[in-house]
C-alpha cells in the first residue's frame, strides 16, 4: 500500500465520502491563476469546491515543502499533508503569509494522527467551522483559518467579475449578432450566462458536456436551453457561429477554471456583474451587499430549528441575496452523507419569495 493509499484510506474511517484524485483547480491568488493539481483531497461533501475542501495529500522535497503548501491555498483546504520521504508533516494554511507546521508523524504514526483527531478532522466539523466559524465562536477550530474562505472568494469574485466583463464587452463590441441584425442588450445578457453555466458544467465534468462539442457554439446552447428548459432566444433556429456570441464563448473557455468554484458564486456575478450601473437607474435596482446579507441570516441562527418543517420566506424583491444566504446556511446543515441530488431537491421546500 502506497502513502496516498494509506492516507485516502485514513480519511474513509473518519467519515469522508468525497475524496478525489489528481484533482485540478485554479490558483486564483496568482496573477494568471494557473491550474494546480493535487494528489489527493478530501471534501465534506459533493459536489467539490473551495468552499467544502476539507483536507488535501500532496508530495514534495523536504527543502520545498513549505513554499509547496503555501502554493495550495488557493484549495480551501484548512490542512495540507506533505509527504517528505519516510515523514508526513501537516500544515495550516492561512490566506496570507507561510503556512505553519500543525503536526509532523513518522509513516507508521500516520494511524495514531488520525485516531486522535477523528473528531475535530472529521467532515461536519470541519464543514461547521469553515461556514459558520467566522461568525459564531461555538464553531471555530483552532486548525481552521477563518479568514481563509473568504479570501478565496474575494479571489474569485474579483476574476469572475472581470471574466465576465471581458466576454461581455466582447459580444457588445461587434453590435451584431448576424449582419443587419442589432444586439439587445436584454439577448446578451441571457446568453452570456447561459454561456458562463456550460463554462461551470464543462469545467466541473458535468455528464451534460459531453452532449455537446466545445467547438459548436450552437451544441453549446441549445444543450444548455433544453437541460434548464429555457425559453428559446431570438434566432435559435438559426447558427450563432461567426457571431460576437462565439467570441465571447472562445474567451470564456480560455478563462478562469471553473471547476473548484461554488455554485454560489454566481449569485455574485448576476447581482454585481450581470445588472449594470445603467439598469439599475432604469429599475431603481439597489443591491444588498453579501456579507451583510449573510451576517443578518446568520444571526437568525437557522441551525436551531428543526430543518425538516423550516420554511424561510424572503419579502424582499431583487436577485435575492438574502435567499441565497438562508440557502447556503441551510444547505451547510444537511447531513454530509445526503446525496447531491437529494441535497439539490430540497431546496424549493425551504424557501419561498413572498
Amino acid at each position: 500500500m502506497t502513502i496516498l493509499q494509506r492516507l485516502r484510506e485514513e480519511m474513509v474511517k473518519i467519515g469522508y465520502l468525497t475524496i478525489e484524485s489528481q484533482y485540478v483547480f485554479p490558483d486564483v491568488f496568482s496573477a494568471s491563476s494557473p491550474n494546480r493539481s493535487v494528489p489527493l483531497a478530501a471534501f465534506t461533501h459533493s459536489p467539490p469546491s473551495y468552499r467544502n475542501a476539507a483536507l488535501a495529500v500532496i508530495e514534495a522535497e523536504k527543502d520545498t515543502a513549505t513554499e509547496l503548501s503555501g502554493d495550495y491555498r488557493a484549495l480551501g483546504a484548512p490542512l495540507v499533508f506533505v509527504i517528505e520521504g519516510q515523514q508526513v508533516t501537516v500544515w495550516q494554511i492561512h490566506p496570507k503569509g507561510r503556512p505553519t507546521v500543525y503536526r509532523r508523524v513518522t509513516l507508521e504514526q500516520i494511524g495514531s494522527l488520525f485516531s486522535e483527531n477523528h473528531q475535530v478532522w472529521s467532515p461536519r466539523r470541519i464543514h461547521n467551522a469553515k461556514a459558520f466559524g467566522l461568525l459564531n465562536k461555538s464553531f471555530q477550530l483552532d486548525f481552521v483559518d477563518v479568514g481563509l474562505m473568504p479570501a478565496i472568494e474575494g479571489e474569485i469574485h474579483g476574476k469572475l467579475d472581470r471574466l465576465l466583463n471581458e466576454t461581455l464587452a466582447e459580444t457588445v463590441r461587434l453590435r451584431v449578432v448576424r449582419p443587419g441584425e442589432a444586439v439587445d442588450d436584454r439577448v446578451v445578457f441571457r446568453t452570456v450566462f447561459r454561456l458562463l453555466a456550460a463554462k461551470v458544467l464543462q469545467d466541473r465534468g458535468h455528464e451534460l458536456a459531453g452532449s455537446w462539442n466545445p467547438a459548436d457554439i450552437d451544441t453549446v446552447l441549445n444543450g444548455i436551453s433544453g437541460y434548464y428548459k429555457l425559453p428559446a432566444l431570438p434566432g435559435e433556429n438559426s447558427s450563432f457561429k461567426g457571431t460576437g456570441f462565439e467570441s465571447a464563448w472562445v474567451r470564456l473557455m480560455s478563462g478562469i477554471n471553473f471547476r473548484n468554484i461554488s455554485s454560489d458564486d454566481l449569485a455574485f456575478v448576476y447581482e454585481n456583474t450581470l445588472i449594470t450601473k445603467e439598469t439599475r437607474e432604469h429599475f431603481g435596482t439597489h443591491s444588498t451587499p453579501r456579507p451583510m446579507a449573510e451576517y443578518v441570516v446568520n444571526r437568525l441562527e437557522l441551525w436551531r430549528n428543526n430543518l425538516s418543517k423550516l420554511k424561510v420566506y424572503e419579502p424582499f424583491a431583487g436577485a435575492g441575496v438574502f435567499m441565497v444566504a438562508a440557502l447556503r446556511q441551510l444547505r451547510d446543515l444537511l447531513e454530509i452523507e445526503l446525496p447531491e441530488v437529494d441535497r439539490h431537491g430540497l431546496h424549493p421546500v425551504w424557501l419561498t419569495r413572498a
